[in-house]
């Protein structure tokens, strides 16, 4: 994110979309398997047949990131959500 904002900062005639992620896909199913585990909490499912609409898969393009920003992301998905949920029960 800082190095998406200072590109923009020095590029202030320019727009630009950038994906960041860690172009691996994690399912729905162990996403909330991850956040159950990091929060302790037994999430309740209801399973739903799909929408119209509703993507099949996902995954984040880092291509454009990598270039432009020299992004390289180094914690992995289960590692950053705990860091994250640790933050935001400091930090309210």
């Amino acid at each position: 994110m800082v190095k998406a904002l200072d590109y923009l900062m020095h590029h202030s005639k320019m727009y630009e979309i950038f994906n960041l992620g860690n172009n691996a896909p994690t399912t729905l199913i162990d996403l909330l398997k991850y956040i159950e585990d990091v929060t302790g909490k037994k999430a309740i499912f209801h399973h739903e047949i799909m929408q119209q609409g509703d993507a099949q898969h996902t995954c984040a393009d880092i291509t454009k990131a990598q270039k432009i920003l020299n992004y390289n992301p180094e914690t992995n998905f289960n590692e950053g959500l705990q860091k994250f949920y640790t933050w935001k029960k400091v930090n309210g």
